[in-house]
């Protein structure tokens, strides 16, 4: 076999051997580009030309496809509002005052955008054929999801960008106590953004974090955001989805979270806790 062709088979299996698939992310295609203001008018207002049922969830998630005034886009529509004293999960797992709503997603959206986290998809209520249900910009671009980047071992940046993206991710999580976070509701865009999406089991009552294991270090821009938010900021934003048990239970749980980055700083420092810090440059004497 001609050394040239062994060499261009070795460069084709090298990531294939080593574990790692070979992978470009597509082009990316042309976003509208709307404001947030049209952006909300168009997913409470825009007529449904089609949608289709999105596979066999138990949130009944559905896909549509709205068309006004020359702009054609989809939305996730999500009408689940169920509420059990008892809920028993497939797992073993039992949960008091289980609830699986629309409203969350609405709620989630805005109450990301409280504490400066943007990479959630706007969300809004909307009758959809009789019943309220939550419509949700359906994200442009989108390369993989979590799950396929893991299953496909496709290594991410070895940036600061995408960590701090995992890192707002998991604080949001334990703030709202999300039990549903999963690896398919992650969705990554070819410039590696990161979205979060589905968020009808969130805002528990729980007056705890889930675990603090996963909470790593915390942008310092987040980190006060979390320090300056008030239960009226989330009352005049997200009042009209949660209840305000709901809203008390999110302030409690964001209390747990300062503290415990707090404490971190007292342990570890500022550097080794948290990001987005002016970098620190060692002072020079000039002769």
């Amino acid at each position: 076999m001609p050394a040239r062709l062994v060499a261009t088979l070795l460069l084709c299996l090298c990531p294939l051997i080593l574990g790692q698939e070979a992978a470009q992310p597509p082009a990316l295609k042309p976003e509208p580009q709307l404001s947030d203001e049209q952006m909300e008018r168009f997913l409470k207002t825009a007529p449904i030309v089609s949608s289709t049922l999105l596979g066999e969830g138990s949130t009944g998630a559905g896909k549509a496809s709205l068309s006004d005034a020359g702009l054609t886009h989809d939305a996730q529509v999500q009408c689940v509002d169920v509420y059990k004293p008892v809920w028993k999960g497939a797992e073993g797992t039992v949960e008091k005052n289980f609830r699986d709503s629309w409203k969350f997603n609405v709620a989630a959206y805005r109450v990301g955008r409280l504490i400066g986290i943007k990479n959630i998809p706007m969300s809004v209520e909307r009758n959809v054929d009789g019943k309220l249900c939550s419509v949700t910009w359906w994200v442009d671009n989108i390369w993989m999801d979590e799950a396929k980047r893991r299953e496909k071992n496709i290594k991410p940046p070895a940036s600061d960008g995408w960590v701090n993206q995992l890192n707002a991710v998991r604080v949001f999580d334990q703030m709202i106590y999300n039990t549903d976070r999963n690896q398919g509701n992650l969705l990554i865009t070819p410039e590696w953004k990161l979205w979060m999406i589905d968020h009808t089991r969130g805002f528990r009552l729980t007056r705890a974090l889930m675990t603090v294991e996963p909470l790593r270090r915390i942008d310092a821009q987040l980190l006060q955001a979390l320090r300056n938010l008030k239960a009226a900021d989330i009352k005049r934003e997200a009042g009209p989805w949660l209840r305000a048990e709901e809203i008390s239970s999110v302030l409690f749980r964001r209390d747990l979270i300062v503290r415990f980055f707090e404490s971190e700083i007292r342990a570890k420092g500022d550097e080794a806790t948290i990001t987005g810090l002016p970098r620190k440059t060692p002072s020079i004497n000039v002769p």
